[in-house]
Formats: structure tokens, C-alpha cells, sequence
């Protein structure tokens, strides 16, 4: 009982803005980004205020993902889960990986390897294949610029 009460809870608390919210993350990112190329923000900074900016559409990310695992989510719950999945992944990580490469065109290495380290630990499951594989090569790429800082 108490499992089919949290399913509940957990699909009842999701605002129906959550796509829209995370259709706007590109730009909050590409904003981020043009601060830097101003001279207008530090790496640092940078890094916290797109964590801030993301942590709504990473919890959305977290619900859907909870519901489509639970054994006791109803047909409801599971349709809003995989639309929020839909919806909100490809804005969401769009939005972290301009912010990664940002970072890394501005030689913020070690922020921008967090930001890939952290999409390898959030996007888990099949369904995050290819996310999971990008962040992949954007800590090959944070190898390289670290190899060639060092060199």
C-alpha cells in the first residue's frame, strides 16, 4: 500500500511547466556560456549557477525514472513518466553539455569534467545510452586539454 501511495505522490507533485521549463534550459546554458566569453563570470560560477538552473528539470528527471521502475505504478503514472522523459531529456542534457564545452573552451578543465561525470552518475538505464556515451567523450576531451596543460 505504502509503495502505490508514494508512486502517487510522486506523479501528483510534478508541475505540468516541466517540458516547458526544460525547453528553456539551452539558452540559460548558452547564456551562462556568453558571461564567460565577456569576461563576465568565472569558471566557478559558472559551474554553480547551471547546477542551480538544472536541479528542477534533474528532479523531474529522477520522478519519471522512480515511477517507470516501480512495480506498482499505474498506467497514468507510467504515460506522464515516459512524456517527462521525453520532454525534458533532450532539453536538460543539451542544456549540461553546452555548459561542458563552454567550460572546456574557456580551459575551465576540472568544471567541466564535473559536469560530464556528473551526466555519467545522473543518466542511468538504457534509455540514457546515448547521453551516457556523449559524456563519454567529453571526458576524453577534458583528458586531452588536462594532457595538453600539462605538456
Amino acid at each position: 500500500m505504502f509503495g502505490l501511495i508514494a508512486v502517487a505522490l510522486l506523479a501528483g507533485s510534478w508541475s505540468s511547466d516541466a517540458p516547458v521549463r526544460a525547453a528553456e534550459l539551452p539558452a540559460v546554458a548558452q547564456s551562462l556560456v556568453a558571461d564567460l566569453d565577456r569576461g563576465n563570470s568565472v569558471c566557478r560560477l559558472a559551474l554553480e549557477k547551471g547546477r542551480v538552473k538544472f536541479f528542477q528539470s534533474e528532479d523531474d528527471l529522477r520522478r519519471a525514472t522512480t515511477i517507470l521502475a516501480s512495480p506498482r505504478r499505474g498506467d497514468g503514472e507510467a504515460y506522464i513518466a515516459r512524456n517527462i522523459l521525453r520532454d525534458v531529456t533532450p532539453s536538460l542534457s543539451s542544456a549540461q553539455f553546452t555548459l561542458a564545452e563552454g567550460l572546456l573552451r574557456h580551459k575551465c578543465v576540472d568544471e567541466a569534467d564535473q559536469v560530464y561525470r556528473g551526466m555519467l552518475a545522473f543518466y542511468s538505464g538504457r534509455y540514457f545510452d546515448a547521453v551516457r556515451q556523449r559524456a563519454l567523450v567529453g571526458i576524453d576531451d577534458v583528458r586531452a586539454a588536462k594532457g595538453q596543460t600539462a605538456g
